[in-house]
Order: structure tokens, then C-alpha cells, then sequence
């Protein structure tokens, strides 16, 4: 998702505008730029014309230099009209050589003011006091006014990233800098991470950049800067947050080759990330984050009788390298499964994801189950199926299964000792060829064998292969003599669990 930024552009003010008395009869405006002026006795009051682009806010700077031996004390109006006697809209007063103006911000609506500067001192008599003066009017960036803030969406799958919702964003004339940035809020309750999607809605631009700011002031960054290309029709990003709260994302327009593109439009929508642990519902998903490699999420859900308990990692990708880590947890978050890493398989339904999946026989009660994905935002659900039992409980009590006929079911929670056993017979009325087909949810370990009527194995599962985690099927056939025989079906680790189901056959089975 990340792009290499052709620009970084610092978060500062829009343009500088020195203006100078000097230049009055030359119809100052905002661009004119000097150096310093003079105010004494026979010159004391001077004001001029100051358009205001748009509403905002413009920083004052006055500093003043005493040429005179009695010091002068200076007061800075802006004014609604022209004229010393006009509306104020500031006033600041008491600026000396050693008390300058330094930085106040106002905030003005748009259209056109005056500045004015008055000369005074101590004693009331200006023969001995003259100052010259430097000032400088910065207008500082601006937001869009007509969307205070940008909506930030809630989701819970990967379904509701949709094309509608989006917040429209726009720069102005392109012709001024106050007209390149826009500084705008958002508001998250998880804040984990924020997925940024943003979207071209025309093509007179070289490329948008957007960062985010813990501050209004934009001096406090929070992650790298992310960016929509002309050529772009759309762009994706992730980007890390340091907690729920407000944050700013300034974006900046960059139209090197253009001298004034006009109006600038473009989209933008949001989506709140989680990344804590979180009561979940059998059933609905939710979306999570990860903003590190090796970050744990616990998820916790309560079962209400004994079932296969199913947790499934739906990732944003169908990247064969795509896996993830489980543990099942009591309770009290105390460890009963040992970690297992599974791999992914493409997910039927949605050829773009990756669906990993992890199966766990649990009795009814409340647990937690622990989540490292490799993928930084996937979809997660639990789910429960339900399990069967029809085994005898020893060899004496063992469940006839008769060949094509019916099914072998049976399972074992985490909670079952591993002396625990299922018992099954069948018979065979000649010598003649027999197939075990059996399929099985397995966390951990198991074993089953098969033995003839005096107690001796003539085969036996653990010896042949390894039992996988996850769910698989596994067939064993041969020809046997007449005669009845037993199947035995166990866990081997105490925290194992596993459901299985088998069948019996004539015939040889084929993959």
C-alpha cells in the first residue's frame, strides 16, 4: 500500500506578505514586499490596504528600532476602513524596542482591511522619539469550511469497504499558497490504526500529499506521509495512531508545471482500525489490525456446549505466504493449547483473499483465543460446529459398525485425559478387502489402530504418518481374514483435541 514520496512539503505558513508604508501610493497588496519604515513626530499615524484571500487567520510580527533618545511606543490596528478614526477589529498596543509583536494570530473573515501604526511615548511630547519599524502579515493555512471534520467509518469486514461515504475535499484558486494546503480534523474511538483511501476526481495536478498530526499546528507528525498521483485513480494507505482522540491530516497540492490549475477536487474516506483484545459473538466478524509483526489479539467468545469451536483469519490478500498463529486460552487467559502456526488457502468465495483456519474441540465454557497474523488487517471469526459420539467406551462395550453401512463418530475435548479411549468393531464373514476412511478436525495429537479379535495391531496410525493439525482425511486398506476386528481411537497430548468420522468399505478408495 505504501509509495515512495516524490516531496515532502513541511507543515508551515501559506505565504509571507512584508508590507511597507512606503509603498501606499502604489496600491499595496498582500505581495508587495519591503524592508522598514519611519514614524516620528511630524509622521506619527500611517495605515494601508491588506486584502484577506479568504476567511483565516494572519499572523502579526512588529518589531521596532528607537532612532530618537525619548522611546517610542507603537500600537498596530487593523481596521475595517481606511482611516484613522475607522472600526477596529484588533488593536494591539504597548509595542516597544524591547516588547515587540511576536506572532499573534487573528482570525479574519475574507475581504479587505487596513493596517495602522501609531506612534507615542511616555510623555506625551514626540520632538525626541522617532522608530523605524519592521512588520510582516502571514497568512497562516486554512480548512475547509465547509466540512469541519472528516467522517471516519466504523467496519467489521472487508464487506463494507465500500464506494460510498466518501468525503469530498477541495483547493481553491491554485494561484496563492494559502490556497495549496488544507488542514483538516477526524476523530477516532479505536485508535489502533487508520485505513486512508482517497480517490481522483480530476486530473490538474501533479500529485496530493496528506500527513497526519497529533496537533492542529501540524508540528507533532504521526507516521509517513501518504500520496494520490495524477495518475492515480485511487490509493490505499495504513497508517499507525497513538491512541483514540482527534488528529489533523494536512494535505498539500503540488502542481509544479501549472501556474494556477483552478479548482482542486478530491475524495477522501476513513476507517477506524482496531488492534485490542475484544469480546466477539459466534458468527460475526470483525476487522482487526496489527501494527507490528508478533502482536498478539485476544479474542474472546463463550460457548454454550460442547462443539467444535472454529476460528477463521480471512486476510485483505491471496498471498501464498499468508499464515497465521493460534492459542486457545481459558478463562483466565491461562494457556491450554500449545502456539500453532497455520498456512492459508485461497478462500473459494473470494478468490482475492486468503482464508487460514484453525479448529479446536472444546466443552462448553469461556475462552480466549489468541491471534498473530501475518497480514497487518484481516477479518476474524469464530464459529461452532456440532460433534457426534456413537463409540463404546472399552473393548467389551465396542460400537458394531457393519461395512457400507453406517458411521464410526466420535471426538475429544482438551479436557480429556489421554487414557481415554473410543472403541469400535466390525466383521468380516471372508477373506476379502476392507478400507478405513476417516476425516478429522485435529489440534495437537492423535492415534487410532486397528487390531483382530486377540488384541494384536496389524496396523496402526502413528506409525505410518503424522497426524497434521487442521482438517484432513487419511484411508487405510488391506485384505483380512474372516473374523472380528477392533478400532481404538485416542489422543496423544493431554491439551489435544480432535472430532473425526470414518466409514468402512469393500471398495478401494480413490483420490
Amino acid at each position: 500500500m505504501n509509495k515512495v514520496l516524490k516531496k515532502f512539503i513541511a507543515c508551515a505558513v501559506v505565504f509571507i506578505a512584508v508590507f511597507s508604508l512606503s509603498q501606499i501610493t502604489a496600491a499595496a497588496n498582500p505581495n508587495d514586499t519591503t524592508t522598514t519604515i519611519g514614524l516620528d513626530k511630524r509622521d506619527n499615524y500611517e495605515d494601508f490596504e491588506f486584502d484577506m484571500p479568504k476567511d483565516g487567520k494572519v499572523k502579526i510580527n512588529a518589531q521596532i528600532w528607537d532612532k530618537g533618545t525619548v522611546p517610542g511606543i507603537l500600537t498596530v490596528a487593523i481596521q475595517e476602513k481606511y482611516g484613522e478614526g475607522s472600526p477596529k477589529v484588533k488593536e494591539f498596543t504597548g509595542i516597544t524596542a524591547i516588547a515587540p509583536l511576536t506572532d499573534l494570530e487573528v482570525e479574519l473573515s475574507e475581504g479587505k482591511y487596513y493596517i495602522s501604526y501609531k506612534l507615542s511615548n511616555a510623555t506625551g511630547d514626540l520632538k525626541d522619539t522617532s522608530i523605524a519599524l519592521k512588520c510582516t502579515a502571514e497568512v497562516l493555512t486554512t480548512t475547509v469550511v465547509n466540512i469541519p471534520e472528516l467522517k471516519v467509518s466504523s467496519i467489521n469486514s472487508f464487506d463494507e469497504l465500500t464506494n460510498k461515504g466518501y468525503n469530498e475535499l477541495k483547493f481553491g484558486d491554485g494561484v496563492q499558497e494559502s490556497d495549496k494546503n488544507i488542514v483538516v480534523p477526524f476523530t477516532v474511538k479505536n485508535g489502533s490504526g487508520v485505513y486512508i483511501t482517497m480517490l481522483s476526481k480530476m486530473s490538474n495536478f501533479d500529485e496530493i500529499t496528506g500527513t497526519i498530526y497529533k496537533d492542529k499546528e501540524c508540528t507533532k507528525a504521526v507516521g509517513k506521509s501518504f500520496m494520490l498521483d495524477t495518475v492515480d485513480e485511487n490509493a490505499n494507505y495504513i497508517r499507525t495512531l497513538s491512541g483514540s482522540g482527534t488528529y489533523y491530516i494536512k494535505f498539500t497540492l503540488e502542481n509544479d508545471e501549472r501556474e494556477s490549475v483552478g479548482e482542486t477536487k478530491f475524495l477522501v474516506k476513513l476507517y477506524d482500525l482496531n488492534g485490542a483484545d475484544r469480546v466477539i459473538s459466534i458468527g460475526k466478524p470483525t476487522l482487526s489490525y496489527q501494527d507490528k509483526s508478533g502482536k498478539k489479539i485476544n479474542y474472546k467468545v463463550t460457548v454454550k456446549k460442547k462443539c467444535i469451536l472454529v476460528a477463521d483469519v480471512n486476510t485483505a490478500t491471496a498471498s501464498q505466504s499468508e499464515a497465521a498463529s493460534f492459542r486457545l486460552l481459558d478463562g483466565n487467559k491461562k494457556p491450554i493449547t500449545k502456539v500453532s502456526k497455520i498456512a492459508g488457502d485461497i478462500d473459494e468465495d473470494n478468490k482475492e483473499s486468503m482464508l487460514v483456519e484453525k479448529l479446536y474441540t472444546v466443552t462448553a465454557g469461556t475462552y480466549y483465543i489468541q491471534v498473530t497474523a501475518s497480514s497487518s488487517v484481516y477479518q476474524f471469526k469464530a464459529g461452532t460446529a456440532s460433534v457426534t459420539h456413537n463409540a463404546g467406551s472399552s473393548k467389551a462395550k465396542a460400537k458394531l459398525l457393519k461395512i457400507d453401512k453406517n458411521l464410526g463418530t466420535g471426538y475429544f475435548t482438551y479436557a480429556d485425559k489421554t487414557s481415554k479411549a473410543d472403541w469400535y468393531k466390525f466383521n468380516v464373514s471372508s477373506y476379502q478387502y476392507v478400507e478405513l476412511y476417516m476425516a478429522y478436525y485435529l489440534d495437537g495429537k492423535f492415534d487410532y489402530e486397528i487390531m483382530n479379535s486377540k488384541g494384536k495391531s496389524i496396523y496402526r496410525y502413528s506409525k505410518n504418518f503424522t497426524g497434521l493439525e487442521g482438517a484432513y482425511y487419511i484411508w487405510y486398506g488391506n485384505y483380512l481374514e474372516n473374523g472380528t476386528y477392533y478400532v481404538k481411537v485416542h489422543k496423544v497430548d493431554i491439551s489435544s483435541s480432535v472430532s473425526y468420522a470414518f466409514s468402512l468399505s469393500n471398495t478401494p478408495h480413490k483420490d
